[in-house]
């Protein structure tokens, strides 16, 4: 609209409106940009008020490119406001010092959210209502309506999401286009050769495309993904949110050789559940040793630990994050099973309370790392209590020692989960960390991320877990194949030569290097070792291999002596 038609209309228009009056003519081709409906539309009588918003939002926007929302809705009327009217409201009260911005010279120099919002307190409004008496008369009241918006109106309306949301024909031509494996910036192009007038976008294709398969149903979907992996030698289960509907609450897919992998490897089960979630929110088990969950929910968990508990061995030992939804499920499935906390969070979350109160690499800073590692890793009681009495010491007289004194002593009630001395007496095979899982986690995050029907996302893991097991397949050749050879100027044929040749291919190179470590401290003069029945070496509580107090009494032959774990 130009400003010699928007002035044309001011008075006419303006004069109508109480709040209106108080502007100055002379100052409105600066700040004011006057629109109206067409009389037809303002005139005409609506059945519904539903058909009354969208009639008038859809001429609207057809005539200005302007979208507009709902302010205010109850059974007598609605008042209809500019996408860009109201104020921004923040998600948290900022107070204080707070309110000074980054950087200013006046500020304390805290840390601010800086954002953008479209709400920039557009004074225009459609006030929609309708008589007692009249229910099915919907009507427009220009009397208490305000005509002008205090901002320019955009060349381009294909800026407001809302203008741009797909219409029915055009959402019948994206569910075909996806059923055929389009990417979205391909339907774009295609949708805008069909119609020149289209404003939509690839990331309006992918949130219609998430929203479309936000919902699997038995009779169709579902019915496919359970006859792809069936064929594919999965077992399928599912439940449905209730017994007489077709909405998908979970579904629980496993294969024999995963099962036979989670057999042979039942001491340790490493838990690290992952926040990352696809759309329909559903958890994921991958029960190869290591079970992964998309969501750490409560009930996730429980029912993680529920269908993996129906006819599979029980580990020895549950090693995982300081969860609590995984905490209850453990206690409520597995209660006579130790359960580790993974030391790798433990330690992240003691310098997470530390903040910035420490310079990084000062000599406080590490000081109270070292304190905080004795108490994770130290090998006895004595070791441990030192590392407590060095963190109080390092803490004393700051800022943050209640607090940091009050989070030691709630992670103290349960230190047998984390603490060096209990954590050290189990056979935990090095696992004190869900690192090992950490890796494979962004592959995970990765698929769970991408968008399309249920069944895509089941045949991405199905390649990624083959992917996997040929990874595990081939490195177990390569060890099976591969012998360590020790220079000991025997030709190989010396007595822990001899012995490491009768143990490849029994057990893996990690144990061998294990065994080699400890053959060479119980050969060696200098090393007092003798046998001892209870001894606390790593190689024998936490390996359950042969130590070198052991070694040194028994003859060459020791594979016997080697438990049949595959490590």
């Amino acid at each position: 609209m130009t400003e010699e038609t928007s002035n044309a209309l001011t008075r006419a228009d303006i004069s109508c409106n109480p709040e209106a009056k108080t502007i100055d003519i002379s100052d409105l081709d600066k700040m004011v940009y006057v629109t109206i409906l067409q009389k037809a539309v303002i005139d005409h009588v609506f059945s519904s008020k539903s058909e009354a918003q969208e009639t008038i939002k859809a001429a609207y926007a057809e005539e200005y490119g302007v979208p507009l929302t709902v302010s205010n809705s109850n059974n007598r009327c609605v008042v209809l406001i500019c996408k860009h009217g109201g104020t921004y409201r923040p998600h948290r009260k900022v107070t204080g010092e707070q309110q000074s911005a980054k950087g200013d010279q006046n500020g304390s120099g805290n840390d601010t959210s800086v954002t953008k919002s479209m709400k920039r307190q557009c004074p225009f409004k459609i006030y929609i209502s309708t008589a007692r008496d009249e229910e099915s008369k919907w009507t427009i009241k220009p009397n208490n309506c305000v005509w002008y918006h205090s901002h320019p109106l955009s060349a381009d309306p294909s800026i407001y999401h809302e203008l741009r949301r797909p219409t029915g024909p055009q959402q019948i031509m994206i569910s075909n286009l996806l059923e055929i494996k389009s990417r979205p910036a391909q339907i774009v192009d295609f949708i805008k050769k069909t119609d020149r007038t289209a404003m939509i976008k690839a990331k309006d294709v992918s949130n219609f495309t998430a929203k479309y398969f936000s919902t699997s149903s038995v009779d169709g979907e579902l019915q496919e993904v359970v006859s792809e992996l069936d064929s594919l030698g999965f077992t399928v289960r599912y439940e449905l949110q209730q017994p007489d509907n077709a909405l998908l609450k979970s579904i629980f897919v496993t294969h024999p050789k995963c099962i036979e992998q989670a057999v042979a490897f039942p001491d340790v089960v490493i838990l690290d559940a992952t926040y990352k979630t696809n759309v329909r929110k559903m958890p994921l088990v991958n029960i190869v040793g290591v079970s992964n969950l998309a969501s750490e929910y409560k009930k996730s968990s429980l029912r993680t630990f529920s269908i993996a508990g129906d006819g599979t061995p029980g580990p020895s030992l549950f090693v995982s994050d300081d969860d609590p939804s995984l905490k209850i499920a453990l206690e409520k499935h597995a209660p006579g099973i130790p359960h580790l906390l993974c030391a790798w969070h433990i330690e992240k979350n003691f310098m997470a309370k530390l903040g910035k109160m420490f310079v990084v690499d000062s000599k406080e800073y590490n000081e109270y790392l070292k304190a905080v590692k004795a108490m994770i890793w130290a090998k006895d009681e004595e070791g441990f209590d030192g590392g407590v009495k060095s963190y109080k010491e390092v803490i004393k007289g700051t800022k943050k020692e209640a607090e940091l004194q009050l989070y030691a002593e709630s992670l103290g009630s349960y230190r047998q989960k984390w603490g060096g001395p209990w954590a050290e007496q189990y056979a935990h095979f090095g696992s004190r960390t869900t690192q090992r899982v950490e890796g494979a986690h962004w592959q995970l995050k990765r698929i769970l991320n991408t968008p399309g029907k249920l069944l895509q996302l089941f045949r991405s893991y199905h390649m990624y877990l083959k992917t996997m097991d040929f990874k595990a397949t081939n490195k177990h050749e390569v060890e099976r194949l591969t012998q360590y050879i020790i220079k000991d100027g025997d030709n190989g044929e010396g007595p822990i030569n001899l012995v490491i040749k009768h143990l490849h291919g029994r057990i893996s190179q990690f144990a061998i290097c294990i065994i080699m470590t400890e053959m060479f401290a119980a050969y060696d003069p200098e090393e007092e070792c003798d046998y001892i029945d209870d001894c606390k070496c790593e190689a024998r509580v936490n390996f359950l291999l042969p130590c070198r107090h052991t070694l040194r009494k028994i003859s060459i032959n020791i594979s016997n002596l080697v438990i049949k774990q595959k490590l």
